[in-house]
């Protein structure tokens, strides 16, 4: 089973942190990620790794969907204290699997926070060569309404896949495309391990209380920022609708 580790830090840690220091914990991740990746290769065990990193957030863009009209204005999805800095899809037996992973990383700075979801499907379709001057994208999707049916979730969801298959097509009119998905479950699934003190608390639920919620993400190879942005007008149709488009940089292995 799939699930989403998603990775937080404090709001503006990124420029009080040491380079240095940032960079010992950006190389013990991506180790430990290369370790398991070796490991399940060698026990040929079919997996999914998918690793994402974002950058401040100064370099995002929202898009809302209110009144039947889109507006798009610069900054992060919500004022929480705690950014999402990256994400990491894995395959895991179970979701105590994916908490000990987490655990044997190591970190242990404090104030981190990692919220660790189930996924309810992944996907990946990359089409030729990367084109030039192209950049990744995140579209990071808030999560149901409130009150949202389950049928009406399901409808949302199919037009969204309209919306991706349109962007998909690109590749059979010979472009070049870079596509993935992540589609998480309920909030409620979630798990969230803090680090204060010297110590690790988990508690149920996802990292913030608000309700900007995370719903998933798409990535989109795009010209740039603006067309990014026009791709998330598409995917957000539904009254009350919030999507982040930032810059992001992207590794995934597939072993099958």
């Amino acid at each position: 089973m799939k699930f989403i580790l998603m990775d937080l830090e404090r709001r503006g840690e990124q420029g009080l942190v040491p380079e240095a220091e940032m960079q010992r914990r950006i190389g013990k991740h991506q180790a430990a990620l290369v370790g398991l990746s070796t490991q399940r290769s060698a026990a040929n065990r079919s997996h999914l790794t998918m690793s994402v990193g974002l950058p401040a957030t100064e370099e995002s863009a929202i898009v809302r969907f209110n009144r039947g009209k889109h507006s798009v204005t610069d900054g992060p999805f919500t004022e929480t204290k705690e950014l999402l800095a990256g994400f990491d899809v894995i395959d895991f037996d179970s979701k105590q699997d994916a908490i000990d992973w987490y655990k044997s990383i190591g970190y242990e700075h404090d104030g981190h926070v990692m919220e660790i979801r189930p996924v309810v499907g992944a996907a990946l379709i990359y089409h030729g060569h990367r084109p030039s001057g192209a950049s990744k994208f995140l579209l990071r999707f808030g999560g149901p309404k409130p009150n949202e049916s389950e049928a009406e979730s399901e409808h949302n969801f199919r037009a969204s896949e309209r919306i991706t298959m349109e962007y998909v097509r690109k590749g059979f009119m010979g472009e070049s495309i870079c596509w993935a998905g992540v589609r998480l479950a309920p909030p409620r699934q979630a798990i969230t391990l803090r680090r204060r003190g010297g110590e690790l608390l988990v508690s149920d639920g996802p990292f913030t209380e608000t309700r900007e919620v995370i719903g998933g993400f798409t990535i989109l190879d795009c010209a740039s920022r603006e067309e990014a942005v026009e791709w998330a007008r598409k995917y957000s149709f539904v009254e009350g609708d919030i999507t982040q488009v930032v810059p992001c940089g992207m590794w995934w292995t597939q072993i099958v």
